[in-house]
This record gives structure tokens, C-alpha cells and sequence, in this order.
């Protein structure tokens, strides 16, 4: 007579409800309630069987209680039954890292490294670089840059010295503007080293002073200024220093007294040639990489000089608009137009691109030439001199503008006007009198 024995199986029942053992190749296939636990009655149990099972599953005490666990399911250690959650362990370590973790402190905090597999293997994790990992939601649809800031706290986290993040990677950190920079490159300066690159990592030797370092985004990188003028080193072009020089002065984390002197100290270091004139254009009321590089392209032209955002008010009060450009005494406004400036702050674009023209209208109307630039255009030197003296023509037979302006000036929350209302005249004599000076 044969006897009867339970099993406790986790992997389910075929689909004609008879028992399949777990060893089976196709018992988390088949199955149509795969990896719930089930009490199955057995009539007997072959001894080949048992075997077999033995390859793939965990026992208990009893040896007829088996408990089948998934290859790609197996809880890792902490996340208890939440999915997807991290050990409690990692997930501090990955917050004091901006996200990332290496995979050996995954071990350390007792995942296996089969685990670690599985984790990157099913997309609980994302690699970010190799031997490190962060979760979807910080990799998936980044930019450039937020992955170039991911990869550099990679990058800190597995070296073995304490390097201080430099160039364009601090420019990332510190959330300045670059424009065309290689960013698969990072950029960490170790005063007293041999400077060399090792694979996608440039280690430069330099000495910093103290007021050079800081803490940004828990990693020790150069300050805003040291940064600035580093970056505008190793630019291939004028622009892309200018752009940079442009928003470390809009965020008013440095001064122009202070650029000055960094670009004095580092005069005679390698590729520090044209770092002083930089300085000397940038101008921190430039709102965005586009207006810096209109600038630069309308100097280049030699172009009269022009005031950036200018802020244009009715004569009886309101505001009309704030010119990117301005030359005022040749009564032209310059514009630039870039996808930037559309559907940002969750605005519809279409609404904006209405008001947009609206605005222009009313400049016409008071007394000014307007020219609109795209980002393309905005970088041709010959397209931007055509254009514009094309304008200077067309406003030279006009009347003066009935308009008031004020100038502007960089505040803590950007670019405010500043000053007294004047008007067209005043506002000519005035810049003529600065420029003189």
C-alpha cells in the first residue's frame, strides 16, 4: 500500500491542476498562478524526482517540505516583500552619494553579487558607469548633464584619494552654463599628482587656495569663480567661455573684481590665453546661453555698442517689454528667439509665442526696429550684421521712440531694473557718457 505524503510547493499547479514538482523545467511556465504557494498531495515520490528537485530548490527540516524560490524573484537583503524598495542599508549610502552606489558597497551592506546582477538585470537598478548603480527614476530620461553629475559622484565614490571636483564637472555641480563642452569627460584636480587621463577621467595637478574649495552637492569641487575661469581655459571657443563667465555672475555666487584676479592668477598656465578678455565681456544680465552668444556674435560684427536687457515702458506707465539687446541710439531692438523661451513654468507655447508677437507689435508701434534671432542665426556673424544694419536703416528716417527705459542690474533672483525712468534722449546721453568713460 502505498502512503501519502503533503508537500508544501512554491511554483503552482500545471494547468490540468496536477501536481508538478518545482525541479521541473517548466513549473514557473506553465503555471497559471506562477510562485504562489500551494499544498499538493503526492502518492508517491521517485527517488530520480526527488534529485532533481534538489538541484533547484531550498529545503526545510523535513525534506518533504520544499520551498521553491525564482531565480529573478528572490527578495534582496532589507526590502522585506516591498518590491522594488532598497535595503535600508543602501539606500543612506546612496543619498550621501546623490543618488549612486558602487556595487561593492551593495555587498557590503549584504546584497550578493548575483543579487546586484539580478538587480540591474530585471531594471531595479540602472548601471551609471561601471561598478555603479542608481534607481530608474534618477537615470531614465535625465539629461546630459544630470547624468554627467551622477556619474561624477561615481566617480568620487571609487577613488581612492580625495580629489576636488574641477572644470566643467564643477561647472555641473554648480549648475553653470555650458554650451557644447564634451561632458563624457570628468574633470578632477589632485594638487601635488602627475596629471594624466585615465580613461574618461582627466586628473589635472594644480594648487588651490583655500577659498577655492567648496562643498557643492556633498563633493569638495572649485569654487564658482576658480571654476569659471578653468572652464574658459580649456574652451575651444570665445563664446563658450563668455556663456559660462555669464552665468557664474547671474547667480551671484562671484563678483567681477573676483574673476579678474582668478584670470590674473592663472595668466601664465596653459591655455590661459584670451581668459582676461572673457572676463572682461562677460555680463552677468545675459539671461540665457542664447543672449550670450547674440552678444558675442553682435560684437563681432562690429556692431555700436548695445545694453542688454533694457526694460521699455509707456509713456504714461506699464511695462511694454525688456529688450535681450538694445541699441538704443540707432533705435533697434534685438531678440532672441529660442525654444527656451516657449513652454517653460508649465505655459502653453502657443499662448506664448502670441503674447510674444503682441509685444513686439506694441515696440514697433512706440518707435523701435525689432530683429528676431534664432539660436542658429544668433552664432552668424555675417547673418547678425546684415540683419541688424538692414535695421539701422529702416529706424534712421524714424522719430525717437516714445517710450521710457530703465537699465537693469543682476539681483539674487536675477535680472531687475535699476534706476530712474528716462527717455530716448536721456537714455542716449547717458550710455554716451559711459562709454566715454
Amino acid at each position: 500500500m502505498t502512503s501519502t505524503r503533503t508537500a508544501l510547493i512554491v511554483g503552482g499547479a500545471s494547468r490540468d491542476s496536477s501536481p508538478r514538482w518545482p525541479g521541473d523545467e517548466s513549473d514557473h511556465v506553465n503555471s497559471p498562478f506562477p510562485y504562489v504557494a500551494r499544498v499538493a498531495t503526492i502518492a508517491s515520490y521517485a527517488e530520480t524526482s526527488r534529485s532533481r528537485a534538489a538541484r533547484r530548490v531550498t529545503h526545510s527540516l523535513d525534506p518533504w517540505v520544499v520551498i521553491h524560490t525564482p531565480p529573478d524573484q528572490a527578495p534582496a537583503p532589507g526590502r522585506g516583500d516591498e518590491p522594488g524598495a532598497m535595503d535600508v542599508r543602501l539606500a543612506p549610502v546612496a543619498a550621501s552619494q546623490g543618488g549612486v552606489f558602487l556595487r561593492r558597497q551593495a555587498i557590503a551592506c549584504g546584497y550578493s553579487p548575483d543579487e546586484v546582477d539580478r538587480a540591474v538585470r530585471t531594471g531595479l537598478w540602472r548601471r551609471v558607469r561601471r561598478g555603479a548603480y542608481a534607481e530608474p527614476g534618477l537615470v531614465d530620461g535625465a539629461s546630459e548633464i544630470a547624468l554627467h553629475r551622477l556619474r561624477t559622484h561615481a566617480v568620487i565614490a571609487a577613488s581612492e584619494s580625495a580629489p576636488v571636483v574641477s572644470g566643467v564637472s564643477a561647472a555641473v555641480l554648480h549648475g553653470l552654463d555650458l554650451s557644447g563642452q564634451n561632458l563624457a569627460r570628468f574633470h578632477l584636480t589632485h594638487p601635488g599628482i602627475s596629471a594624466r587621463i585615465e580613461g574618461d577621467v582627466h586628473h589635472h595637478d594644480a594648487s588651490l587656495n583655500d577659498d577655492e574649495i567648496l562643498i557643492v552637492d556633498g563633493l569638495h569641487a572649485t569654487s564658482v569663480a576658480r571654476t569659471a575661469v578653468d572652464v574658459a581655459r580649456d574652451c575651444e571657443t570665445f563664446e563658450q567661455g563668455v556663456i559660462t563667465m555669464d552665468s557664474a555672475l547671474r547667480c551671484e555666487r562671484t563678483t567681477l573684481p573676483i574673476l579678474t584676479r582668478r584670470s590674473e592668477e592663472c595668466s601664465r598656465w596653459p591655455h590661459a590665453r584670451g581668459v582676461a578678455r572673457m572676463v572682461r565681456f562677460a555680463d552677468g544680465r545675459a539671461a540665457t546661453p542664447g543672449e550670450s552668444r547674440l552678444q558675442v556674435t553682435y560684437a563681432a560684427a562690429g556692431l555700436p555698442p548695445c545694453e542688454p536687457q533694457l526694460y521699455v515702458y509707456r509713456l504714461g506707465g506699464g511695462l511694454l517689454g525688456i529688450a535681450d539687446l538694445a541699441a538704443i541710439a540707432q533705435k533697434t531692438l534685438l531678440e532672441l528667439d529660442g525654444r527656451m523661451k516657449y513652454g517653460i513654468d508649465g505655459q502653453d507655447p502657443v499662448d506664448q509665442v502670441y503674447r510674444e508677437k503682441l509685444r513686439e507689435d506694441d515696440l514697433r508701434e512706440v518707435g523701435h526696429e525689432v530683429v528676431r534671432f534664432g539660436w542658429a542665426a544668433a552664432g552668424h556673424v555675417s547673418v547678425v550684421a546684415e540683419r541688424v544694419r538692414a535695421a539701422f536703416r529702416r529706424a534712421a528716417d524714424r522719430p525717437p521712440p516714445q517710450a521710457l527705459y530703465r537699465l537693469s542690474t543682476v539681483t539674487g533672483s536675477g535680472v531687475a531694473p535699476v534706476g530712474p525712468f528716462l527717455s530716448w534722449s536721456e537714455l542716449v546721453r547717458l550710455l554716451e557718457r559711459q562709454q566715454a568713460a
